[in-house]
């Protein structure tokens, strides 16, 4: 019997992952099939580009996910006795995660169908049905937003993978990212009464060497086969004619809150989009909203409050006569950096349709005191880069919060996320100069800020 929590617990795992059943994987020099890839998910050692990898944790849950080009032709090659087919029709659950919105071209979030349409409130009942999450990072890049398009978000800047706009067209484009395009997905439910985009955020890694979640900084060694596999290609070389070597990185981390580690419960979670994503490190975030929680720093209580009294993440909030309450908790890594703070980010649209934001310092460490802005002055920054070291000298371990939205409009639909920032630590960069004996790479962030995004709550005016 596998044991069950009735206020569920957090799962950590992988949705985007690629073994020799993906062409382009094995042409790059993976072998390791799924069966191989599910041991290294396990915590057992695998042989990468003839380099023994284990991971650190093993994961809760991991899922391979092959390119369907030429799929057949992979796993027959490979497989003698493959079977022939599978689709809906033999009984499959199923739902799909966009990835790499920041590489789309502007196309992901196109406000037309496949056949050149508008979009229509069926294609926009459909595309939330099947659609229920998408992927806020990989190793080409975090799709959350930029700071062109949120200068006012001193957080923007993390992970953009700029090199991508040098590559095959590509450019970073206002409606290829999530914060916009969630937002945006709110003036098509204005308008149609059903919205494309209500995406819940999950995380992943889109690795090559079929080791699912191998998102460590400290000990990353590629994602890509031959294209990344040694120092120098990460810090001269590129990925696949996606970006340059240095701009890549591990990847992010798939969180779901279940009450059970079984595929029906992680499968369910994901539907309802009780989900979260990570920069790679175990955050444990909770989010509630609802008319009225209860403001109490006990966690346990929290939850219960929270699911009694309100909704959690990936929920929906409809017809409040007053505004809307916040319940935010984060418990760091056990074994990684503390915590600096908890934002609520808020999107709405305008008269106009266009996309609007604000964020919220909820709750943050230590006793800082915000400007006459409203602006959180930085956590101090242990990280030497000569040693790739930090100290949990500065920052939380546990943080908790509630903020009740000042600026709440009954009749305007609204979305609500949290973000969890970690204090500074050293990029994968640093780890691999300083392990290697070289240089710190110019113009390459020496440390980051590892996080975590919640996935939204909805607010309607419609019951």
């Amino acid at each position: 019997m596998v044991p069950e929590n009735p206020i569920k617990n957090a799962y950590f795992g992988e949705t985007h992952v690629h073994t020799s059943f993906s062409l382009d994987a094995y042409i790059g020099s993976a072998r390791l099939t799924p069966s191989g890839a599910y041991r290294f998910a396990k915590g057992q050692p695998v042989s990468v580009n003839n380099v023994q990898r284990r991971i650190g944790r093993p994961l809760d849950f991991a899922s391979i996910s092959v390119h369907a080009e030429f799929l057949g032709e992979m796993l027959s090659t490979q497989i003698p006795s493959a079977p022939g087919h599978y689709q809906e029709a033999a009984g499959s659950t199923l739902l799909a995660i966009p990835q790499n919105s920041n590489g789309s071209k502007g196309l992901m979030f196109e406000p037309i169908d496949n056949a050149g349409n508008p979009i229509t409130r069926e294609y926009a009942e459909r595309r939330a049905k099947w659609e229920p999450l998408i992927e806020m990072m990989q190793i080409k890049g975090n799709s959350e937003t930029h700071p062109g398009v949120s200068p006012n978000d001193e957080f923007a800047n993390f992970e953009n993978a700029e090199s991508i706009a040098a590559f095959r067209e590509r450019f970073f484009h206002t409606d290829g990212f999530v914060r916009w395009a969630a937002t945006k997905g709110l003036d098509y439910e204005q308008k149609l009464g059903a919205n494309p985009w209500k995406l819940g955020f999950i995380g992943g890694t889109d690795n090559h060497n079929g080791t699912p979640s191998d998102v460590d900084e400290a000990t990353y060694n590629g994602s890509h086969g031959v294209a990344d596999g040694t120092t120098e290609q990460r810090r001269e070389g590129e990925i696949d004619g996606w970006l340059l070597g240095p701009d890549a990185n591990p990847g992010s981390l798939a969180g779901v809150w279940a009450s059970k580690n079984t595929l029906g419960a992680i499968f369910d979670a994901m539907q309802s989009r009780e989900t979260f994503a990570t920069s790679g490190p175990r955050i444990q975030p909770r989010f509630f909203g609802g008319a009225i929680l209860q403001s109490n720093n006990d966690p346990v209580k929290l939850v219960m409050d929270g699911y009694a009294n309100g909704v959690p993440m990936g929920g929906s909030l409809t017809a409040l006569n007053g505004p809307p309450n916040f319940a935010v908790h984060a418990l760091k890594d056990p074994i990684g950096a503390n915590l600096d703070r908890v934002q609520i980010i808020k999107g709405w649209v305008d008269v106009g349709g266009s996309p609007q934001e604000r964020i919220i310092d909820v709750v943050w460490s230590r006793d800082r005191v915000p400007d006459v802005n409203g602006k959180l002055p930085p956590i101090g920054n242990t990280v030497d880069p000569e040693t790739s070291t930090y100290s949990n000298a500065n920052g939380a371990a546990e943080l908790f919060g509630h903020w009740t939205d000042d600026d709440f409009d009954p009749g305007q639909h609204a979305l609500y996320y949290m973000r969890v920032i970690e204090i500074p630590t050293p990029r994968w960069t640093t780890y691999d100069a300083v392990r290697h004996g070289l240089p710190l790479l110019e113009d390459v962030a020496v440390w980051i800020y590892e996080r975590a995004w919640i996935s939204p709550i909805w607010y309607s005016p419609e019951q």
